[in-house]
């Protein structure tokens, strides 16, 4: 899931994301964490979240569709 203030980042983020191939589902959250808020749900500021060292293979995928995504639309 992509997601930012008010929807329109994250729209562009998950087309972006769908646009280099990734396998998973990619969704936006409609009209963002503003609306997420004011439905009264709470978002998880502040957490941090770690990964083991070196590059997972996904993210080496990611990276390689990103730079292509680049390439096509310099």
């Amino acid at each position: 899931m992509v997601s930012c203030a008010g929807g329109t980042r994250s729209i562009l983020g998950a087309e972006n994301l769908r646009r280099i191939g990734i396998s998973n589902e990619v969704v936006a959250l409609r009209n963002g964490t503003t609306d997420w808020e004011l439905a009264g749900l709470r978002c998880a500021n502040g957490r941090i979240e770690s990964y083991l060292a070196g590059t997972p293979g996904p993210a080496m995928l990611a990276l390689d569709g990103a730079f292509r995504l680049q390439m096509q639309h310099p």
